[in-house]
């Protein structure tokens, strides 16, 4: 994949395979990704999709918890007591602390 760097990076192909077994990319489609690890010994330079996509759906959760404070909403979908919780479980799942 281009990423602009003097080497290609590279993504594990597991991560553009669905549940079916199915390639889910074609050449030349725009995909967001994470970079795990700058180009080593070798020149090769470790992008993940899903931890891209994991970061995204997470800024999004956040974004949409920030707007529903600021708007002083009185229902919210999640209550402001399990949010510790919730966040650390979503830390644990995702992993962020390893990106």
């Amino acid at each position: 994949m281009d990423i602009g760097y003097k080497s290609e990076g590279q993504i594990p192909i597991g991560e553009f395979i669905d549940a079916g077994g199915n390639v889910t990319a074609r050449v030349g489609d725009p995909v967001d990704v994470l970079l795990e690890r700058r180009e080593d010994d070798e020149g090769i330079i470790i992008l993940s999709k899903e931890k891209a996509a994991k970061i995204r759906i997470w800024t999004r959760s956040e974004k949409s918890m920030k707007r529903a404070e600021r708007s002083g909403a009185r229902s919210s979908p999640v209550s402001r007591a399990a949010c510790p919780w919730i966040s650390a479980f979503l830390h644990s799942c995702l992993d962020l602390r390893s990106t």
